[in-house]
């Protein structure tokens, strides 16, 4: 007498690793999509909030701040949504206009969002995509989005290995 045995063959198994296999690959690129989408979000109300605070000070006082004066600001960005690596010079950018060698009479934001994405707000405009590449200097990018530019102060610059922020960007 012949007894049939219960289970599955190798086309079977091997046909629901494949199916598991899709599934998780379609669940990796849609967790780095959304990911990236949180990012460049991120960076978007980084350089609003900045672009306020500065705005604020300037009420007050009458121009812009400098890089001393930004420090008590208090602003704070979310560190792990701009690109840092070793071979990353700058990834957050205040580029300044400076009048009179002392006074700051316009400003532009720019920074690069762990996508690759770049933004930018200035004194006159709000937060917008950069469709340009990101230069090797902070001079090339501030020129092109921000023209009338003088000076610029880098959130990240590779002085030390592991690319410190600067405490008037207050990453964490």
């Amino acid at each position: 007498m012949k007894t049939l045995r219960a289970g599955f063959t190798i086309v079977e198994l091997l046909i629901v690793v494949v199916v598991i296999a899709i599934l998780a690959a379609i669940t990796i690129v849609s967790y780095n999509g959304i990911t990236n989408q949180a990012n460049d979000t991120a960076v978007q109300s980084d350089l609003s909030n900045f672009a306020k605070k500065v705005e604020l000070y300037k009420v007050k006082n009458g121009w812009y701040p400098n890089f001393i004066q930004i420090v008590p600001l208090g602003i704070k960005v979310s560190k792990n949504s701009y690109t840092v690596a070793p071979s990353t010079n700058h990834n957050f950018n205040y580029c300044v206009e400076v009048e009179n060698s002392v006074n700051i009479k316009a400003f532009a934001l720019v920074a690069r969002s762990t996508s690759g994405a770049i933004y930018y707000v200035t004194d006159s405009k709000p937060v917008q995509q950069f469709n340009g590449s990101w230069g090797s200097s902070g001079n090339d990018t501030c020129e092109a989005v921000f023209p009338a530019y003088t000076t610029i102060q880098r959130g990240y610059a590779p002085d030390d290995p592991a690319g410190p922020w600067r405490d008037w960007v207050g990453g964490n």
